[in-house]
């Protein structure tokens, strides 16, 4: 994505949507067809309970907006790291 001039700035590309730890572990695990324990323990200082990014700047300035929700996204990688799997090995 390409702009006349330079930003000059930090700009969060994602969904603007909070996502949970664990849902993301279990959508990786799902789509990636793995099956590893997790231990899930309190937090440690300084943990931040909440983070959502904002994409203001990626939306108003580059009129930016995610095409992708995170369990499609993890499916494009699948496949394509499947792909390039199959592709390495048929050589």
């Amino acid at each position: 994505m390409a702009t006349q001039k330079p930003l000059n700035k930090v700009v969060n590309i994602g969904s603007g949507t909070e996502v949970a730890i664990l849902d993301v572990y279990e959508q990786v695990l799902d789509i990636f067809r793995k099956s590893e324990p997790i231990e899930i323990v309190g937090p440690r200082p300084g943990d931040i309970r909440r983070s959502i990014l904002d994409t203001k700047i990626a939306v108003e300035e580059l009129d930016w907006q995610a095409r992708y929700t995170l369990r499609q996204g993890l499916q494009e990688l699948f496949t394509f790291n499947l792909n390039r799997d199959k592709e390495l090995t048929s050589h």
